[in-house]
Order: C-alpha cells, then structure tokens, then sequence
C-alpha cells in the first residue's frame, strides 16, 4: 500500500511539470503590479531604459499623472511585455507624442492589450505623433502581440498628421534599421487632418520626425495585423493622405529599402468630413523623394501581399481598395509588387481616378498578381477601373511599367467617362497575362467609353489571354458569352489546378472562390498563410469595434527567444530526476518491506 501510494504521488508530479507548455516562458525584468507602480514610470525618465512586465492587469480609470513614456528629449529605449495582460482607463492629452509610449527607439513591446483615450491638443505644426500604444516608433524596433483599443483624436489642426490606433509614426533612423510590426491589432474611432490610418499613421523607411538624412537598406515589416472601426480624416489641403490601415508609407530619401505588408486586413471604414486625394484601404499614399542627381544607389521595393480591404473607402481623386496613390516618379527602379490581394469595400471617389486595387500612380515599376476586385468602384469623373484607375508620366517621371498576372474584377465599375474592368488609363507599358472582367460597366456621360478591358491604352501593350464578360467592345481582350465564361476550356492558359475555379458560373480566383477547392494565396519563396478570418470583437467602455480578426491570446503567442531551449531541457531533466527518484524510493520501501 506504502508503495503505491508514493508511486502515486511521484507521477501525479510528473504529469503536473508535463502540463506546464513548453511555449510559456516567465517574463523577466521589473514587474509592475498595480496603477501606482506603472504611473511612477510613466513619470521617472530615469526608469526608461529599462525592461519591465505586467504582474497583473492594471485599470488607469480615473487615476491622475498618467503621462506618455519617452518624450521627445527622453525617449523609451527598453523592453515592455505586457506578459498578456491588460491597462485599461488610459486617458492622455497634451501636445505631441501623446500615446503609452510617447517617443520608443530600438525597443521590444509586447503581449499587451491596452484600452482608453488619447487626445492630441496641438493647435500648430503637422506631425504630432498620437497613438493607442506608440506616438513614434523609430529604429531597429519590434512590436508583437499588441493590441490597442484606444480613440485617438488630433483636431486642434487641419494639417495634423502621423497620427494611428497602433502607432502614429514608425520608421527607421539609421542604415539596416529592421523595423517589425507582427500580429497586432487596432480598434477605436481615429481623428485627424491627414497622414492618419487605422494602425499607423505613417510608415517611413527613409527617417522619421522630418529628417531627409539618406538612409540605406532599411526593412520594414507588418504581418498578421488589422485595421478596425473608424477612421476620419479632415485635411487642411487637397490631399487627404489617410488610409483604412496605414496612411502613407513614405521612403524619402532612402534606397535600398524593403517594405513588406503582409497577410493584413482593413476592416476599418475610412471617410473624409470634405473628401480629399490620397486614399486607400490598406494603404492611402506611398511617396519617395530620391532623385538619380542625388542617389545614385538603384532600387527599393514596397511589397502588399495577401492584404485584403472589407471597408467602405470615401475620397475624391486617386482613390483605391488597397493603395490610393503611388508617387514614385523621380526612380524608375522603385518597384511596387501587389500579389494575392482583395478588395471587397465600396470605392467610391468624388472627382477621377478610382481603381478597385490602386487608385493612380506616377513613376514606378508594377507587378499586380492573383489581385481581385469584389467590391463596387465608383468616380463621378472619369477613369475608373476594376484593378486600376490611373496611370500618367509626369515630366519628373523616369519611368513606369505594369504587370498585370492573374487578376480579375467582379464589382461593378461606374465613372462619367471611361470605366474599365482592368484598367482604365496608361500612358505607359503594360503587359497582361490571363486576366478576366465579370463585372458591370457604367458611364454616365452618354459619350463616354466603357471597355471590358482597357478604356485608354495608350503605352506599348502586350495582352495575352484576357476575357471580359461584357458586351461593350475593347481592342485588347476577348468577349466571351455567359455560356462560354462557365468552361474552363474556354480559357487559354489560365491554370484551374493551382490559381482558378469555375465557380458561380465564371472563371474565379481561388483567392477569392468560396466553395471550391482550397483558397491558395500567393507565396513569394516564404510560405505565406491566408489573411486572418474576421470573428466578432469584444466591445469596450472606451471604444466602438467592429469585426476583430481571430487572434490567440498574446501571452501564448511568444517567439523562439522567449520560450527557448531552456524551458524544454529544464523539463526533460526534471522529469528523469522524477523518474530517477521514483525507481529509488520504491526500492527503499521493497527493502523495508523485506
């Protein structure tokens, strides 16, 4: 009986280490356990190079000297997990870097949810740097598993910009800067003149804070995250500059640069009190200043990768489901790759230049893969199309090229002249490889052209396999009737293994098919995983949510450096000591027994 009951005891231990996981580590550093230790960093500059984790989830409500952490003199260089936790009552005003972290270089956040309110009370000046949870990221910096159900507000003036739920300005400083943003999430209502986005206000590889330093070889990378509630955008100038998920991405004066937004999802709608240029689902407008005279280095490259856009999308020119407006025209060796992506919003524009992916461009290198429209795309001028608006060459412009691989549209595409199911205008080469239009044509000038493909082709064009389900007439594709649009054979080329089903009658991205087969999105040498599923958000006191993404909880959501090796030897070894001290004890008790 002595025997079995030791023997009990010895493996009921075991299993009690076994049940410990092995992707759960003990976070390290000072621990702030209530609102009183976490308020006295927020007021001690000298504590803000430090490394720290919530011990508990901490409530701000109503609790005074609540203050940014890191300012514009002092800013936080440390370490902060947030270990799953939640602070919540959060309730900051004041002028610039009003956010948790005010200003935050070459740091690590982490594992935290936070909730409240942020206003940004600046009556001059344009970047102010208001956000949920950094006010300007900058630098070799990381922020993993955050999520931020803050109202961020900046009305004091109409040109105020870097401004997001997440961060208001994240970019980099310095040459092979690594900038990365990775399964985070926003919610809450966003107010301000411009350069405003759901996430992130603005998104610079080329230096933050104004600075036109050149930089090298800096990357940026956002994966797994989303954009959610409302964004309002009021502009003191003609362009608006907001996006539903990132406002600008700007790369001034740096080459060499990689930006990489991957595997997201805008579910935030994004409308202007007097709609302005420069706006776009995922991203509203990407800018470079580097001019060959200056820079001589080649290259720089903004991916958009399996990115997808549920909102409504509200401006006037240069609108778009993904990007509203690229301004690359000084290099024509920046390239702008946009694979696997969908719109499925409304996008609608006050004036020209609407697309269902991106609104216009000028200057840049293009490859649109596996890209699909779902969503209605609608200009009151002219210029409106499935895939893209505009396109035009400005005297600075030193080159511009498009690929179009892959893509179709299916909303209907309405403008007072020249509405297009792929593209509506180009005054530059294109090249088009098995791509079909299934949606509806409108133009409400009784003059203005409407084509199944391409209203003004005006470059050097090379289309091979393009169809349009429509009856109006284009030079460049090939009308097919309804009856034939349900055969696969009736598509030359396209892939119906790997990239295309027939489904609902036509021939259907399997980026965007619902019933058949598997949805396979684009890889780019990594395996790249679809954009996260939508499933309802817990609503808040502080802030109105929309549909969230489905998300794990953060403090189980810990990379390799975090859980380790260490964690599964420790665990090993502890279990052959068990095993060890079992066998011995039980001998002892045989050797009592006899």
């Amino acid at each position: 009986m002595k025997t079995r009951k030791i023997t009990a005891i010895l493996l009921a231990a075991m299993l009690a280490l076994f049940a410990v996981p092995f992707g759960v580590s003990a976070a390290e550093g000072t621990a702030i356990s209530d609102a009183g230790e976490l308020i006295s960093l927020m007021s001690d500059s000298s504590k803000w190079s430090g490394t720290y984790y919530l011990a508990a989830d901490i409530d701000l409500t109503g609790r005074s000297g609540q203050a940014p952490i890191g300012n514009a003199e002092t800013p936080f260089t440390g370490v902060f997990d947030g270990n799953g936790k939640t602070i919540s009552g959060l309730d900051l005003s004041g002028s610039k870097y009003q956010a948790l972290f005010g200003k935050a270089e070459n740091v690590t956040i982490k594992n935290l949810t936070v909730k409240g309110e942020v206003e940004e009370t600046s009556t001059s000046g344009t970047e102010v740097y208001a956000a949920g949870i950094v006010g300007s990221l900058r630098g070799t910096s990381t922020l993993e598993n955050v999520t931020s159900y803050v109202n961020v507000s900046a009305l004091g003036v109409a040109s105020a910009q870097a401004v997001g739920g997440l961060a208001g300005k994240a970019g980099c400083i310095a040459d092979n800067d690594v900038l990365t943003i990775k399964n985070c999430h926003a919610y809450g209502k966003i107010e301000a003149g411009r350069g405003v986005g759901s996430l992130i206000g603005i998104l610079s590889a080329g230096g933050v804070e104004e600075t036109k330093t050149p930089l090298a070889n800096t990357k940026i990378t956002v994966e797994g995250c989303s954009g959610n509630g409302e964004v309002i955008y009021y502009s003191g100038s003609a362009a608006g500059q907001a996006g539903g998920f990132i406002g600008n991405i700007f790369t001034y004066v740096a080459h060499g640069f990689e930006v990489t937004v991957s595997d997201c999802v805008n579910n935030a709608s994004l409308t202007g009190v007097a709609p302005k240029t420069r706006v776009g689902g995922v991203v509203g407008w990407m800018d470079s200043n580097v001019k060959t005279s200056l820079d001589n280095p080649a290259g720089g490259t903004v991916n958009i990768i399996n990115c997808k856009n549920t909102a409504e999308i509200v401006g006037s020119s240069y609108v778009g489901g993904i990007i509203g407006y690229v301004t690359f025209q000084y290099r024509s060796d920046f390239a702008v790759n946009i694979k696997g992506c969908v719109n499925e919003g409304i996008v609608s524009g006050g004036a020209d230049y609407v697309g269902g992916i991106l609104g216009g461009t000028k200057g840049g290198v293009y490859l649109f893969e596996q890209c699909a429209n779902l969503g209605s795309v609608e200009a009151t001028g002219q210029h409106a199309g499935g895939i893209m608006g505009h396109a035009i060459k400005a005297s600075s412009t030193a080159g511009m090229n498009f690929t179009f691989n892959d893509c179709a549209n299916y909303g209907t595409v309405t403008a007072f002249a020249g509405a297009a199911g792929i593209f509506a205008f180009s005054d530059s080469d294109v090249v088009a490889n098995r791509c079909f239009n299934g949606g509806k044509l409108v133009v409400t000038d009784f003059v203005g052209v409407k084509c199944g493909f391409s209203a003004a082709p005006n470059g050097l064009n090379t289309v091979n396999d393009c169809y349009f389900l429509d009856s109006e007439m284009d030079l460049l594709a090939t009308a097919v009737s309804s009856a034939d649009a349900a055969k696969a054979e009736t598509f030359k080329n396209f892939d119906f293994a790997n990239v295309w089903v027939i489904e609902n009658s036509v021939p259907t991205l399997r980026t965007v098919a619902k019933g058949t087969g598997d949805d396979t999105p684009v890889t780019t040498g990594n395996a790249v995983t679809e954009a996260p599923t939508t499933t309802e958000a817990p609503t808040t006191d502080a802030v109105t949510t929309t549909d969230a993404p489905t998300t794990t909880d953060a403090s189980q959501s810990t990379t390799a450096a975090d859980t380790g090796d260490a964690t599964l030897i420790i665990l090993v070894f502890a279990a052959m000591a068990a095993t060890f001290a079992a066998v011995i004890l039980k001998k002892k008790v045989r050797d009592q027994d006899a």
